[in-house]
């Protein structure tokens, strides 16, 4: 895969689309691992685009291909984040904010001007390597909780936070790794069942394998939102074989591989089960007053989060301002533990609606509607796909908060969204 990839950056045209593109390989083998490497690779792509970027070829075909819309549109959720710092009564903490989400600037004008020198393998290309890196993620995962399970006989070793282990004293929450494996794993259903891997045996004997390996991650990491998102990608993925108009030998191989080690896991590990079971519980009998659990929390923050977006409209609080302005929030109704643990919003669409008002939800939803719409009109399942699970993780999370959702949701809205309007047939890897 690596000797395939530097041979696919060689055939590129110009230093401008070699130096980009490794750095967008970059990007896409080392997400799932840290996020604290799309920092340095933001600024190494923003240089490469200032300065070797050719500006009047880009101009001329932005405006042949009628890409200056689409464009400055996938930009205005970043416009709205600075302008709601002169607002902002935390500037300091507003700035960190761009910090975190400068891949929604990045991601349109870094990505764009690469459309006329990628093929389809290029974009392809990127989602193996992305594929690759959670699979390593996954497997080291289940290793390293096998080795301390081995020292202690703790099984919780192999569950939610304790299933996350890269890297460092801060390693990647079980919600961002479940939507990673979700996306990975759909990606796998979608480039076999085009036969976009057919002359790479390995490579399909590897995915197929990951078809397998994904679903039981996502069961450890125990993120409800994942298991939920992860079952409608599994519907999903069987509609697609179910109707492809080509010969269909692998859907034998995909039902078995999809379903029957699911059941088994299940079976042998209730417990990966059990925090929806809990959460359905808690929502029946759980203490509301000063709620500890993260179900009852979700839905007191949920209300709280929408009274304050009511009275802060149309504008609302300002960047940088809504952990604060939750916070005083919760002391008067008692909520110490919500208080002192400095819960945000954890719905990504009411959190964008305190910080930014209506207008910065609007901006925000542009990221959805536009490719969603772009999915159906093109009758591209992937992008549809990975548009669902974004958004259905943005319900239960703020996704957009911390640099594990806000790196890999803009870079990955764009890169598909952008490989439909490339001349080039889809081809295989060769």
């Amino acid at each position: 895969m690596i000797k395939k990839s530097m041979n696919i950056i060689q055939n590129l045209p110009d230093n401008y689309s070699k130096i980009s593109y490794s750095l967008l390989c970059l990007a896409a083998g080392t997400i799932p691992f840290t996020r604290f490497l799309m920092l340095p690779i933001f600024f190494a792509l923003a240089l490469t685009w200032l300065f070797m970027h050719p500006w009047k070829n880009t101009w001329r075909y932005y405006t042949q291909q009628k890409l200056w819309i689409p464009l400055c549109t996938y930009c205005i959720f970043f416009i709205f984040i600075v302008i709601g710092t002169l607002y902002s009564q935390n500037t300091a903490k507003a700035i960190a904010d761009w910090e975190c989400k400068l891949w929604f600037l990045g991601a349109p004008l870094f990505l764009f001007p690469l459309l006329p020198f990628l093929h389809k393998k290029n974009w392809i290309s990127l989602l193996i390597l992305f594929v690759m890196s959670n699979l390593a993620v996954s497997i080291g995962n289940i290793v390293w909780s096998a080795a301390i399970f081995a020292q202690t006989g703790d099984k919780m070793q192999f569950f939610y936070k304790n299933a996350s282990h890269f890297f460092g004293s801060a390693p990647t929450h079980p919600s961002y790794l479940a939507m990673y494996a979700c996306f990975s794993w759909l990606i796998c259903a979608e480039l076999l069942r085009k036969k976009l891997l057919a002359e790479h045996k390995t490579l399909k004997i590897i995915f197929i394998a990951a078809l397998i390996i994904f679903p039981i991650e996502i069961m450890l990491l125990q993120s409800k939102a994942g298991i939920i998102a992860f079952g409608i990608t599994l519907l999903w993925g069987m509609v697609l074989f179910l109707n492809n108009r080509q010969k269909r030998p692998i859907i034998t191989v995909f039902a078995i591989a999809a379903f029957v080690p699911i059941f088994a896991f299940l079976t042998t590990f209730p417990r990966a089960t059990n925090r929806i079971n809990e959460s359905i519980s808690t929502l029946q009998h759980g203490n509301k007053n000063n709620p500890s659990d993260g179900t009852t929390q979700r839905v007191i923050i949920w209300q709280t989060a929408l009274e304050l977006s009511i009275e802060n409209m149309p504008f609302g609080v300002g960047t940088g301002d809504v952990l604060e302005t939750l916070r005083n929030a919760y002391q008067p109704k008692g909520y110490t533990y919500m208080y002192q643990r400095k819960l945000n919003c954890h719905n990504q669409y009411l959190e964008t609606t305190l910080s930014l008002g209506i207008f910065g939800l609007l901006a925000l939803l542009i990221w959805l509607v536009v490719p969603f719409y772009s999915a159906i009109k093109k009758k591209d399942a992937l992008l549809l796909g990975f548009v669902i699970i974004v958004a259905m993780n943005m319900l239960v999370e703020s996704m957009l908060e911390t640099r594990a959702g806000s790196n890999f949701i803009p870079l990955f809205t764009i890169l598909l969204w952008l490989s439909h309007p490339t001349k080039q047939t889809e081809e295989d890897l060769a």
